[in-house]
Protein backbone atom coordinates (compact mmCIF):
# COMPACT_ATOMS: atom_id res chain seq x y z
CA UNK A 1 0.00 0.00 0.00
CA UNK A 2 1.21 3.50 -0.87
CA UNK A 3 0.00 6.18 1.52
CA UNK A 4 0.61 9.86 0.82
CA UNK A 5 0.05 12.35 3.64
CA UNK A 6 -0.80 15.81 2.34
CA UNK A 7 -1.66 19.14 3.92
CA UNK A 8 -0.28 22.47 5.00
CA UNK A 9 3.24 22.80 6.39
CA UNK A 10 3.10 21.97 10.08
CA UNK A 11 -0.04 19.84 9.86
CA UNK A 12 1.79 16.78 11.23
CA UNK A 13 2.59 14.88 8.04
CA UNK A 14 6.12 13.90 9.10
CA UNK A 15 5.29 13.17 12.73
CA UNK A 16 2.20 11.09 11.96
CA UNK A 17 3.84 9.55 8.92
CA UNK A 18 6.70 8.09 10.95
CA UNK A 19 4.26 6.70 13.50
CA UNK A 20 1.95 5.27 10.83
CA UNK A 21 4.83 3.63 8.95
CA UNK A 22 6.00 2.03 12.19
CA UNK A 23 2.54 0.65 13.03
CA UNK A 24 2.05 -0.68 9.49
CA UNK A 25 5.65 -1.91 9.21
CA UNK A 26 6.17 0.15 6.04
CA UNK A 27 9.04 2.31 4.84
CA UNK A 28 8.70 5.98 5.73
CA UNK A 29 9.66 8.57 3.12
CA UNK A 30 9.89 12.27 3.90
CA UNK A 31 9.82 13.94 0.49
CA UNK A 32 11.42 17.15 1.78
CA UNK A 33 14.32 15.12 3.21
CA UNK A 34 14.71 13.30 -0.12
CA UNK A 35 14.86 16.67 -1.90
CA UNK A 36 17.54 18.06 0.40
CA UNK A 37 19.56 14.84 0.13
CA UNK A 38 19.42 14.91 -3.67
CA UNK A 39 20.17 18.63 -3.98
CA UNK A 40 22.76 18.83 -1.23
CA UNK A 41 21.07 22.03 -0.09
CA UNK A 42 18.44 22.91 2.48
CA UNK A 43 15.02 23.89 1.16
CA UNK A 44 15.59 27.60 1.97
CA UNK A 45 18.93 27.41 0.13
CA UNK A 46 17.24 25.76 -2.85
CA UNK A 47 14.60 28.49 -3.00
CA UNK A 48 17.24 31.20 -2.67
CA UNK A 49 19.81 29.78 -5.09
CA UNK A 50 17.65 27.98 -7.66
CA UNK A 51 14.16 29.45 -7.22
CA UNK A 52 10.79 27.92 -6.54
CA UNK A 53 10.34 26.58 -10.09
CA UNK A 54 13.49 24.46 -9.81
CA UNK A 55 12.40 23.26 -6.37
CA UNK A 56 8.94 22.26 -7.65
CA UNK A 57 10.43 20.41 -10.64
CA UNK A 58 12.79 18.48 -8.38
CA UNK A 59 9.93 17.76 -5.97
CA UNK A 60 7.73 16.39 -8.80
CA UNK A 61 10.58 14.29 -10.16
CA UNK A 62 11.39 12.76 -6.77
CA UNK A 63 7.71 12.15 -6.05
CA UNK A 64 7.49 10.01 -9.16
CA UNK A 65 10.85 8.36 -8.61
CA UNK A 66 10.17 7.37 -5.01
CA UNK A 67 6.65 6.23 -5.87
CA UNK A 68 8.21 3.38 -7.82
CA UNK A 69 8.76 1.75 -4.42
CA UNK A 70 6.22 -0.93 -3.57
CA UNK A 71 4.81 0.02 -0.17
CA UNK A 72 5.42 3.11 1.94
CA UNK A 73 4.06 6.02 3.91
CA UNK A 74 5.16 9.36 2.45
CA UNK A 75 5.05 12.76 4.09
CA UNK A 76 4.81 15.10 1.12
CA UNK A 77 5.71 18.77 1.09
CA UNK A 78 2.86 21.19 1.60
CA UNK A 79 2.83 22.11 -2.10
CA UNK A 80 3.50 18.68 -3.63
CA UNK A 81 -0.20 18.16 -4.39
CA UNK A 82 -0.52 21.49 -6.16
CA UNK A 83 2.16 21.39 -8.84
CA UNK A 84 2.79 19.22 -11.90
CA UNK A 85 -0.40 17.18 -11.44
CA UNK A 86 0.84 15.99 -8.04
CA UNK A 87 -2.55 15.17 -6.53
CA UNK A 88 -3.69 13.28 -9.64
CA UNK A 89 -0.46 11.31 -9.71
CA UNK A 90 -0.64 10.38 -6.03
CA UNK A 91 -4.31 9.40 -6.30
CA UNK A 92 -3.43 7.12 -9.23
CA UNK A 93 -0.66 5.44 -7.24
CA UNK A 94 -2.16 4.99 -3.80
CA UNK A 95 -4.19 6.56 -1.02
CA UNK A 96 -3.94 10.27 -0.29
CA UNK A 97 -4.74 11.42 3.25
CA UNK A 98 -5.37 15.13 3.79
CA UNK A 99 -4.51 16.25 7.32
CA UNK A 100 -6.78 19.28 7.65
CA UNK A 101 -5.54 21.14 10.72
CA UNK A 102 -6.64 24.65 11.74
CA UNK A 103 -4.06 27.32 10.80
CA UNK A 104 -4.03 28.79 14.31
CA UNK A 105 -3.12 25.36 15.68
CA UNK A 106 -0.35 24.98 13.10
CA UNK A 107 1.01 28.44 13.95
CA UNK A 108 1.04 27.63 17.66
CA UNK A 109 2.99 24.41 16.99
CA UNK A 110 5.76 26.05 15.00
CA UNK A 111 8.92 27.29 16.60
CA UNK A 112 10.94 30.14 15.10
CA UNK A 113 13.50 27.65 13.76
CA UNK A 114 10.77 25.75 11.89
CA UNK A 115 9.35 28.91 10.37
CA UNK A 116 12.79 29.96 9.13
CA UNK A 117 13.12 26.59 7.38
CA UNK A 118 9.94 27.14 5.35
CA UNK A 119 10.52 29.78 2.66
CA UNK A 120 6.84 30.40 1.96
CA UNK A 121 6.09 30.97 5.65
CA UNK A 122 8.96 33.20 6.70
CA UNK A 123 7.12 35.46 9.14
CA UNK A 124 8.04 37.95 11.83
CA UNK A 125 4.98 37.48 14.05
CA UNK A 126 2.45 34.77 14.86
CA UNK A 127 -0.27 36.96 13.33
CA UNK A 128 1.71 37.24 10.09
CA UNK A 129 2.26 33.47 10.09
CA UNK A 130 -1.49 32.86 10.47
CA UNK A 131 -2.20 35.22 7.55
CA UNK A 132 0.36 33.38 5.38
CA UNK A 133 -1.02 29.98 6.37
CA UNK A 134 -4.60 31.07 5.59
CA UNK A 135 -3.46 32.32 2.21
CA UNK A 136 -1.73 29.01 1.45
CA UNK A 137 -4.80 27.11 2.62
CA UNK A 138 -7.06 29.16 0.36
CA UNK A 139 -4.75 28.58 -2.64
CA UNK A 140 -4.24 24.87 -2.03
CA UNK A 141 -7.63 23.75 -0.72
CA UNK A 142 -8.83 22.85 -4.22
CA UNK A 143 -5.95 20.35 -4.52
CA UNK A 144 -6.08 19.03 -0.96
CA UNK A 145 -9.83 18.54 -1.39
CA UNK A 146 -9.17 15.92 -4.08
CA UNK A 147 -7.61 13.54 -1.55
CA UNK A 148 -9.19 10.14 -1.02
CA UNK A 149 -9.34 10.67 2.75
CA UNK A 150 -9.79 13.94 4.63
CA UNK A 151 -9.20 14.03 8.36
CA UNK A 152 -10.04 17.26 10.14
CA UNK A 153 -9.02 18.17 13.65
CA UNK A 154 -6.35 19.73 15.76
CA UNK A 155 -5.28 16.56 17.56
CA UNK A 156 -5.14 13.95 14.79
CA UNK A 157 -3.72 10.57 15.78
CA UNK A 158 -2.39 7.54 13.95
CA UNK A 159 -5.54 5.70 15.05
CA UNK A 160 -7.62 8.21 13.06
CA UNK A 161 -5.66 7.46 9.91
CA UNK A 162 -5.83 3.70 10.50
CA UNK A 163 -9.61 3.83 10.94
CA UNK A 164 -10.02 5.84 7.73
CA UNK A 165 -7.75 3.47 5.80
CA UNK A 166 -9.70 0.48 7.11
CA UNK A 167 -12.94 2.09 5.94
CA UNK A 168 -11.49 2.67 2.45
CA UNK A 169 -10.27 -0.95 2.26
CA UNK A 170 -13.65 -2.33 3.34
CA UNK A 171 -15.36 -0.48 0.47
CA UNK A 172 -13.23 -2.22 -2.15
Amino acid sequence: MKIYLIGLPGSGKSTLGKQLASVLNLTFIDLDEAITARAGLTIPELFQQQGETYFRELEASLLRETSANENFVMATGGGTSCFYEGISFMNSQGVTVYLDVDVATIASRMKESEIAGRPLLNSQTVEDLIIRLKSLHDQRHVYYGQSKIRLSGNALRVEDILAALELIQSKK
